[in-house]
């Protein structure tokens, strides 16, 4: 049996290979074994984004916000999920609170 991390380090190397639905799947992996990580929801959102899946990167996204409210880098997922869909407006607003959260985060 892998552990979080474990699934989580093997999905890292995925992403260095460009491999993005095996990524995910180990993203997914790791969170059925820690679904309180906000980073593995993010990478996860990440993942889906590389993937042009809009709507399940925004759900990703949104959960990894609502564990870690600070977090800018789900925000950041959040905006591009919302960019991607088409909602711009929203997209905008989500970045803005991002930056609100980390004002010294350049992306």
């Amino acid at each position: 049996m892998s552990t979080a991390k474990e699934c989580k380090d093997k999905g890292n190397a995925f992403v260095k290979e460009k491999k993005y639905k095996e990524a995910l799947e180990c993203y997914s992996q790791a969170i059925a074994l820690d679904p309180n990580d906000h980073i593995l929801y993010s990478n996860r959102s990440l993942m889906h984004l590389n993937l042009s899946e809009f709507q399940p990167a925004l759900e990703d996204a949104e959960k990894a916000i609502s564990l870690k409210a600070d977090y800018s880098k789900g925000y950041l997922r959040k905006g591009k999920a919302l960019q991607g869909l088409g909602k711009e407006d929203e997209a905008l607003e989500a970045l803005k609170a991002g930056l609100q959260k980390e004002p010294e985060n350049a992306s």
